[in-house]
């Protein structure tokens, strides 16, 4: 296996935005043994007045 990597950046109604990312690397020559990180990000209005949500 080789370098591995995706990306997503939604846009929704109420500017609810976000992003992830996950990449995998093999440590290996023969990629048995791998190292992976995810993360995320994501933000949100609300049609209701002083509501938001961050995460």
């Amino acid at each position: 296996m080789e370098f591995q990597a995706t990306a997503n950046a939604p846009y929704a109604s109420f500017d609810h935005l976000g992003f992830d990312a996950d990449v995998s690397v093999p440590i290996t020559s023969d990629g048995s043994i791998r190292a992976r990180t995810v993360g995320g990000y994501g933000y949100g209005d609300s049609y209701l007045g002083r509501h938001h949500l961050r995460r």
